[in-house]
């Protein structure tokens, strides 16, 4: 019996245990399912709320945008309404300005800088109406140039068409136009330094002031940077000045301006060549931070023909660069004038090739020489030499500085003291053809490497006749 009970007692404790481990198990069941439906809904009316939030935030949100929209819309034509129509033109032709005048480099077959997908022309006024066919070629600038009898365009060839096939097409169409790439052109800086015991001016460099080159009545054209004409040395000169570039171009004037002291310069420092001179300086370099001092055959060609409107005696150009066929005719066509052109041979170094424009025929190319007339080492050498003049350690008016000077080296400033021999030589024989004029001044010269024309100093140092010192020609 006991034992019976004993199992009985047993069977009803686990009865018992199982069933507070069942209820045990569903109460806890129950609170999970509980409370994971809590957080579902939680989670639920969460999410309808964000989206409700949303909803709300997006319709004022548009609310705001579309009442910004109507308020700028409001100013834009209130602003639209306030400005006439001249206004609106000054502001196109501004922004034409900024946008014509980007200089984006591209190179040729040669390596030379180019503007990239551009072509210049310049074409006779008879066969503009040709131009009519490239219909889907846009004009970036045109110019009429009307002692040139001609129009200056730069052209933008297509993106799809290579420039050397758009170049030979444009060629064919008007075989009478002169056609390149817009072609870039340098000018070659010379370092700051210091005037010491060695520093030359151009009067002291051996040459005297002849009555002919202090006459009042002779021009001069420079092609350069530009010129600070408040400088000291220039602010008593009488410079006509005129600007090829658009204002968006960095400006710089030290080379312009040491170029225009050396042929016009008056002060206690510095007399030029020619100080009586009136100066006609185009700027048409500008400081661009990868090239340096920049030009284009475009602007060049411009400030040709202004010089051949002035009726400029000679022409310097102290700048170097690539052939080019448009530039090439400009320079016929102002040497048709009876205006001498002067060019820089260019500090490229003696195993260089010829530079241009100095090595046109129609350009008197210069070289430069020390104070014992040894050749400048960096000098550009060659059969199309002309003529040596001084060009180390020349002092100069620093275009930095309103009263400073400095040194300046290079075949940039011998150029100007030739440019200013050529109107002695000029004036002094008036009627005489230019091929004549340049003959006499060949015999005035001395001789100063190898006898006769050589490949160094051309025909040698220029100007004997007028040389302070006396020195025996070869």
């Amino acid at each position: 019996d006991d034992a019976e009970d004993d199992a009985e007692d047993d069977a009803e404790d686990d009865a018992e245990d199982d069933a507070e481990d069942d209820a045990e198990d569903d109460a806890e069941d129950d609170a999970e399912d509980d409370a994971e439906d809590d957080a579902e809904d939680d989670a639920e009316d969460d999410a309808e709320d964000d989206a409700e939030d949303d909803a709300e935030d997006d319709a004022e949100d548009d609310g705001e945008d579309d009442a910004e929209d109507d308020a700028e819309d409001d100013g834009e034509d209130d602003a639209e309404d306030s400005l006439d129509y001249d206004d609106l033109s000054s502001i196109e032709v501004a922004l034409e300005s900024l946008i014509d005048d980007v200089f984006e480099v591209a190179f040729d077959a040669s390596g030379d800088v180019i503007a990239r997908n551009e072509l210049l022309l310049l074409v006779d006024d008879d066969d503009l109406p040709k131009l009519d066919q490239l219909d889907r070629w846009q004009q970036i600038e045109r110019e009429s140039l009307p002692r040139f009898e001609s129009t200056l365009i730069r052209l933008e060839v297509p993106n799809n068409q290579p420039l050397d096939s758009a170049l030979l097409a444009v060629r064919d169409l008007v075989p009478n136009a002169s056609i390149d790439y817009n072609h870039g052109y340098e000018i070659t800086r010379s370092e700051p330094s210091e005037i010491d015991s060695l520093v030359q001016t151009t009067a002291s460099a051996g040459y005297k002031h002849s009555e002919v080159l202090l006459s009042a009545d002779l021009r001069i054209g420079v092609i350069d940077s530009g010129v600070l004409d408040t400088h000291d040395a220039l602010r008593h000169s009488n410079i006509q000045n005129r600007s090829f570039l658009s204002n968006a171009r960095r400006r710089e004037t030290r080379h312009g301006t040491a170029v225009a002291s050396l042929l016009i310069g008056h002060s206690e420092q510095l007399i030029g060549m020619t100080p009586n001179a009136e100066l006609f300086a185009a700027e048409a370099f500008f400081d661009d931070p990868q090239l340096g001092l920049v030009s284009t055959s475009f602007n060049l060609v411009r400030a040709l023909e202004w010089m051949a409107e002035n009726e400029v005696h000679v022409v310097n150009m102290s700048l170097t660069g690539p052939d080019n066929e448009v530039l090439q005719r400009a320079l016929e066509l102002v040497s048709e004038e009876d205006i001498i052109i002067v060019a820089a041979a260019g500090n490229e170094g003696p195993a260089a090739p010829p530079l241009y424009p100095a090595a046109y025929p129609n350009v008197l190319a210069v070289t430069a020489i020390d104070e014992q007339s040894r050749p400048f080492l960096r000098a550009v050498r060659g059969p199309h030499l002309d003529f040596a003049a001084p060009g180390v350690r020349v002092m100069v008016a620093d275009g930095a500085k309103a009263s400073g000077y400095r040194q300046a080296t290079g075949t940039s400033f011998a150029a100007p003291v030739i440019a200013a021999l050529v109107l002695h030589y000029q004036q002094a024989n008036p009627s005489m053809p230019r091929s004549d004029l340049i003959e006499i001044m060949r015999k005035d010269t001395i001789d100063l490497g190898p006898v006769g024309h050589d490949s160094t100093f051309g025909w040698g140092l220029a100007g004997s006749s007028l040389r302070a010192a006396s020195r025996t020609q070869k």
